[in-house]
């Protein structure tokens, strides 16, 4: 007979719908599960690291702030105690002063001032008291510090009360006691109209440098 209908077959491949359609269909599902199953895998993933960088971020920027507390801004500090002779380290704020005022309540009976990069400036005086200045080479407060340590070898010192700037305290306790076989005191002047911004960074880089590039005295 003329007039046969279309077969099933070829009916399903014009309209779509054939079984190799509903492979196709079943496969492109699955690539579209699994492209969407890795998105938010990866989202995941990076709010992890995220999360991870922020944390570890916080704990140093906590540890910066204890370290600068505890080392240059509030130093531990051992004096003020009596001693053979009170140093007074070159620097900003009153350490003159409160050089001299250690001397007047009893503290030594000697005063021995760093002039640092200074050296025209007049050595102070004060009464009943022997006052003596001297230029560290190199000038920096570990040239100080070998001046000190020699000095305090001539004249038989055993005890040094030291007066940094509040800063400048832990370095110099590090400083003087590689160099002096002594007791060292420390007696921080305060930070009146210093540069305390500028005094913070500095002390930090020189502490570090203390610490870890120049070891000797």
């Amino acid at each position: 007979m003329t007039g046969e209908a279309p077969s099933g077959g070829a009916s399903d491949a014009r309209t779509g719908h054939g079984p190799g359609s509903a492979r196709q269909a079943a496969v492109d599902g699955q690539a579209g599960s699994a492209t969407r199953g890795r998105a938010p895998h990866r989202r995941g993933r990076r709010h992890r690291w995220r999360r991870r960088a922020l944390v570890t971020l916080a704990i140093a920027v906590v540890a910066f702030v204890a370290a600068s507390a505890r080392l240059i801004v509030w130093p531990s500090v051992s004096g003020p105690e009596h001693a053979d002779a009170i140093v007074v380290l070159a620097g900003a704020g009153p350490r003159v002063q409160t050089a001299f005022h250690l001397a007047r309540e009893g503290y030594a009976s000697t005063v021995v001032i760093s002039l640092g990069a200074r050296p025209t400036i007049p050595c102070p005086t004060l009464a009943h008291v022997a006052v003596e200045c001297f230029v560290p080479s190199p000038v920096d407060t570990r040239g100080e510090a070998e001046h000190v340590a020699r000095l305090a070898a001539r004249r038989h010192w055993h005890r040094l009360l030291v007066v940094p700037g509040q800063f400048q305290a832990t370095r110099a306790g590090i400083l003087v006691h590689r160099c002096f076989a002594g007791t060292v005191y420390l007696a921080p002047a305060s930070l009146a109209g210093a540069d305390v911004p500028y005094l913070f960074v500095y002390q930090w880089g020189a502490l570090l440098k203390a610490v870890f590039a120049v070891r000797s005295c």
